[in-house]
């Protein structure tokens, strides 16, 4: 990936260029002596126009710049509109330096200083829409006396949908809607992407006699998760027939998206789609056909499938991890981390608070709740669930009236034990009685 709008020099024991706008100072807390002094210049890189056109630069109106020591964050700056420098005040020693930039940082949960740690993540908030950002990382040392000059730049790390239409749509359909999954929902300050994803949804709306078209503005998403499945949905007063296809590589962020879909008779729908890259991304190019055989799924009136859906299966986009006669238990496909408890007791107090809000479902209506340990047994040991690319993935469950910790990797061998902390995952579940 080459680089992108935003520019971060960091010069050490010197003074700042001269024509800065503005500049915030701050003082590092610290029992040691401050013989260092780093000075942070941000600038836009290239012609600094917006990001509207081909081959333009995005200009970046705000930032942050978290600096650690170890897994402690040590100082936060926060850089708005026309502000272009800011000066801290070290001891000698080595520091990683956190970069994030965008347009409208109000848009996603990030941390405080005080909250701020290496693996601590940024999402986008409950009913907020994503937007651009962009963050960059670096390591430096700091010995007493010594002058010396980092430069950053910053990385985009969304992908961005521009264009969604569907051509020949028949006269009976009185609503249609693009959904691709899965993306990332979550990502690190240092630009590393969670285990968690989530459903881009596209509302569309008709713009001429047979065309629908997306009419909100270019919509900003974290990459796919590998091969996405992008899915069209029809609605019609017999009911929801949806059309899926899995493309046939990743979606990688720093590139838009634009799809233009057909539907014809009695094939189905034949969509293409061509994934640009601004001027420091390469061109990718997918192109894919639905037809009837690639049907996911009828439902009635009702939105109710018409059979009950067995576990391993989807039930209104989500999960089942259960399912007995008419009563299924479904997962939601919304998770979050950074959860600070370490006890049980602690646990269900924060996770409880986290599920008085938990974000709606499509169509699923009802109490989330943590998960038992057979209950994430099951969808943790599932390989078409939720993929693992290294490591460990670790979510909360319920062992009788205690949290703890279900984890598995690559093997899906699931384990369970009571070691609790903000790399665990909340990945609740709804009990649901069909009709």
């Amino acid at each position: 990936m080459k680089s992108t709008s935003l520019t971060i020099m960091i010069l050490l024991g010197a003074t700042l260029a001269a024509g800065c706008a503005k500049e915030v100072t701050d003082t590092i807390i610290s029992d040691e002596a401050k013989t260092c002094t780093l000075n942070i210049v941000t600038r836009n890189g290239g012609n600094g126009t917006t990001d509207g056109d081909e081959g333009s630069t995005p200009t970046i109106s705000e930032g942050r710049i978290y600096v650690m020591s170890g897994t402690r964050c040590v100082g936060m700056i926060a850089l708005s509109e026309g502000a272009t420098a800011t000066t801290l005040t070290l001891p000698a020693g080595s520091y990683e330096v956190y970069a994030v930039g965008g347009n409208d940082l109000a848009r996603f949960t990030l941390p405080t200083e005080e909250e701020a740690t290496t693996t601590s993540t940024i999402d986008v908030k409950t009913n907020s829409v994503m937007d651009d950002l962009l963050t960059q990382t670096a390591t430096v040392t700091l010995t007493d006396g010594e002058t010396r000059q980092l430069n950053m730049t910053l990385e985009r790390r969304v992908l961005r949908i521009d264009e969604v239409t569907v051509k020949q749509v028949p006269e009976e359909v009185t609503a249609v809607e693009l959904m691709v999954e899965p993306t990332y929902s979550t990502m690190t300050l240092a630009g590393e992407y969670g285990t968690g994803t989530k459903a881009v949804k596209i509302a569309l709306t008709e713009a001429t006699e047979g065309t629908w078209q997306v009419t909100q503005a270019q919509q900003y998403a974290y990459p796919t998760k590998g091969k996405p499945t992008i899915t069209v949905r029809f609605t019609t007063a017999n009911g929801v027939k949806s059309y899926s296809y899995e493309a046939t590589e990743a979606w990688p962020a720093n590139h838009k998206v634009s799809i233009v879909g057909t539907y014809t008779q009695p094939r189905g729908v034949s969509l293409s789609g061509t994934l640009t890259g601004t001027e420091w991304g390469e061109d990718i190019t997918v192109s894919f056909d639905f037809d009837e055989t690639n049907t996911t799924g009828t439902t009635d009136n009702n939105d109710e499938p018409t059979e009950t859906p067995a576990v391993g299966t989807l039930y209104k986009e989500c999960y089942v991890v259960a399912a007995e006669g008419k009563n299924i238990t479904v997962v939601s496909n919304t998770e979050h981390s950074g959860f600070q408890s370490q006890s049980s007791s602690g646990a269900i107090t924060e996770l409880s608070t986290a599920l008085a809000s938990w974000p709606e479902e499509n169509g699923v209506s009802g109490a989330w709740r943590i998960p038992t340990k057979e209950e994430a047994t099951t969808f943790l040991s599932d390989p078409n669930y939720i993929p693992i690319n290294n490591g460990i993935i670790k979510y909360y469950c319920m062992d009788g009236e205690t949290v703890r910790r279900a984890q598995t990797g690559s093997n899906r061998q699931v384990t369970i034990n009571d070691v609790l902390n903000n790399e665990v995952f909340l990945r609740p579940v709804m009990d649901i009685t069909l009709p």
